[in-house]
């Protein structure tokens, strides 16, 4: 989806002043007629298509050309003056994209010939972009195949500053050629600095995007970008707009030729669809590079731990000293920590403000705001020095964590391929060094946090906190807080969203614990904990992002990811922006949807947080089996 954005089925561009839909047969008109008068006639001589055809053919990361000055510029400045002026626009926000949209364009569908008289030029722009001798040109140059000369798909969106489109493939039904025309202000020529550029990625493999873009095209007035449409490669994003610019673009797709159209191929839309990139994403290929890899390995127990548990924690005054270290003493005080479970066990959910000691969190305060003044937040993949890892692959996640563990050898790999043989060298024997103090499979924040090998601080007390979430100490708090008993670490991660970088998309945890472990006090839910360790106080707005939403998706008639809406408010659970020293707790299942929102460039920093799960179990139910 080039810069495709998810609609309501049969929703079409609205004029301004008005809601009427009717419709308009688009075989009613006549797209073989001399349309491409209006197109620059240097695009169709032999010359031309030849040298874009040996260019295409050799671009990188994958084929993708431009044509500047394709339109009639008269024309192209009198469609941006009909979108400006008779096209609504409404303010869209998902996990994946922020822009203004209109309706679905939709070949012009819905529109009556009153509303089709204030938008002659964008018809006959429209028109000219699908008559036959361009569509011809495109399949030429792009070598994608036969174009159908009856499936036409156009869009519009408007990108102020902080609207951004992430990573993405475009694979949806019969799209074959992805291409933008670009709209920015004709008299004022856009600059690198103000953001909004198309950016290509290459892949590891197949539905493998890489972290880094490796093209970038930058739009100006009257550019056509294009490319073909590949399942699993064709990956590009738009570039978030930093300035106080409107950059407007039209959008649209060619597609496979349809039943009886000149070039059909039996079978061929068919081959095309089952490649989709959706299914490639669940490929056990793809699993090979998901990273961080979730763990389930079961936490031991003695029997006195156990029976501990089961007659409800009653902490000696060591366990006090050790939790007092970390948290705040109010909460581990004996009415409010009953008063918390009271509300978690009616919620499934609790927020702890100021969750960290007081001597704790000043000093990680410090160091958090120290790293964040005096180093450079690493951009590229080859930049990130370990124990931070890339949260890959883009189309699901990208920011940097700590995850206590070794450093996988394919993210090894795949972060050192930018780099010179004596830099890999380097740089792969420093990260032995704190390799061979790990243990192969299990995280060991502990040794991260007392190791000399390296001499960041702010790592290392990030590194000595997720430790404590490993000891058995908190899980013990944890149980005074919920009346659960962690059974199993899914994860636990350090976790830093860079500015203008790092997001994760939305999805669901997929759980059933109490069948596949054959236990019935299991609980069919993930205990998540995020504690919120970001210390700049500028992001209630939320137009920064660094957000964490949840979402009940149980509805299948909505959109889930378009959260933004009057309409959908009553489904969000939690939306929580980013803060100093917060602990949610939540138990999610698998009809909740959750992600963190894109971190604007124009954010005053990074978000930082430690995120935990864990598969829990309750002995209510064993308790009244044994009493039976």
């Amino acid at each position: 989806m080039s810069e495709s954005l998810k609609r309501p089925a049969g929703e079409s561009i609205a004029t301004k002043g008005t809601n009427k839909k009717a419709s308009l047969d688009y075989k009613t008109i006549d797209l073989d007629e001399d349309y491409s008068k209006c197109l620059n006639r240097e695009v169709f001589t032999t010359e031309y298509k030849q040298a874009l055809q040996e260019k295409i053919a050799d671009a990188t990361p994958y084929k993708w050309g431009s044509i500047n000055q394709l339109v009639d510029e008269s024309l192209l400045r009198n469609v941006r003056d009909e979108i400006l002026r008779e096209i609504h626009f409404t303010k869209k926000e998902t996990d994946i994209y922020k822009v203004f949209q209109s309706g679905d364009l939709n070949n012009l569908n819905g529109l009556d010939s009153e509303e089709l008289s204030k938008l002659p030029n964008l018809l006959k722009l429209r028109n000219a972009l699908y008559c036959r001798e361009f569509r011809e040109m495109i399949s030429y140059v792009t070598q994608a195949g036969a174009i159908s000369s009856h499936k036409y798909d156009m869009s519009l969106n408007i990108y102020h500053k902080s609207c951004h489109l992430l990573t993405h493939d475009d694979v949806i039904g019969s799209r074959r050629v992805s291409f933008i025309l670009y709209l920015p202000d004709p008299d004022r020529p856009w600059k690198d600095h103000y953001g909004g550029c198309l950016r290509l990625f290459g892949s590891h493999e197949a539905n493998i995007p890489k972290s880094d873009f490796a093209k970038k095209f930058m739009p100006q007035f009257n550019d056509y970008a294009f490319f073909e449409v590949k399942p699993g490669y064709s990956f590009h994003d738009v570039e978030e707009v930093k300035a106080d610019k409107q950059r407007i673009s039209i959008q649209g797709w060619f597609h496979i030729p349809q039943v009886d159209e000149e070039g059909y191929i039996e079978g061929e839309l068919q081959k095309f669809e089952q490649q989709s990139s959706l299914e490639g994403l669940e490929s056990s290929v793809v699993d090979k590079f998901d990273f961080p890899k979730l763990l389930t390995d079961k936490i031991s127990y003695t029997a006195d731990q156990q029976q501990k548990f089961q007659q409800g924690i009653r902490f000696e005054d060591l366990d006090l000293e050790y939790l007092g270290k970390f948290i705040n003493p109010e909460l581990l005080n004996k009415e409010n920590l009953a008063a918390h479970c009271s509300e978690f066990c009616s919620d499934s959910m609790i927020t702890l403000q100021e969750f960290l000691s007081p001597e704790y969190s000043e000093t990680l305060s410090k160091l958090i705001k120290q790293t964040e003044l005096e180093t450079e937040v690493p951009k590229l993949s080859k930049d990130v020095g370990f124990p931070w890892k890339v949260a890959m692959p883009s189309v699901k996640r990208r920011f940097l964590y700590v995850d206590g563990r070794k450093l996988e050898p394919e993210l090894l790999g795949l972060s050192l391929e930018h780099e010179s043989d004596a830099e890999k060298t380097s740089r792969i024997s420093a990260r032995e060094a704190l390799d061979a103090q790990l243990p192969n499979d299990q995280p060991d924040f502990l040794t991260m946090a007392n190791s000399e090998s390296y001499q960041d601080s702010t790592t290392k007390k990030l590194c000595e906190l997720a430790g404590f979430f490993d000891s058995l100490q908190f899980k013990q708090y944890l149980n005074a807080l919920t009346s659960l008993i962690p059974q199993s670490a899914q994860k636990i991660l350090i976790r830093r969203f860079r500015p203008g970088s790092d997001f994760t998309l939305a999805t669901t945890q997929q759980t059933d614990f109490a069948e596949t472990s054959g236990d019935s006090t299991m609980v069919d839910a993930v205990l998540e904990g995020t504690l919120c360790l970001t210390p700049s106080k500028l992001w209630k707005s939320g137009e920064f992002g660094g957000y964490e939403l949840c979402m009940n998706v149980d509805s299948e008639d909505n959109d889930p990811a378009v959260y933004r809406n009057a309409s959908s408010e009553e489904d969000i659970i939690m939306n929580r922006q980013a803060d100093w020293n917060s602990f949610t707790l939540m138990l999610k299942d698998s009809s909740i949807l959750k992600f963190v929102k894109y971190v604007s460039y124009s954010a005053q920093g990074s978000r930082w947080d430690i995120n935990c799960q864990w598969q829990a179990q309750s002995f209510a139910e064993s308790d009244s089996e044994e009493e039976e």
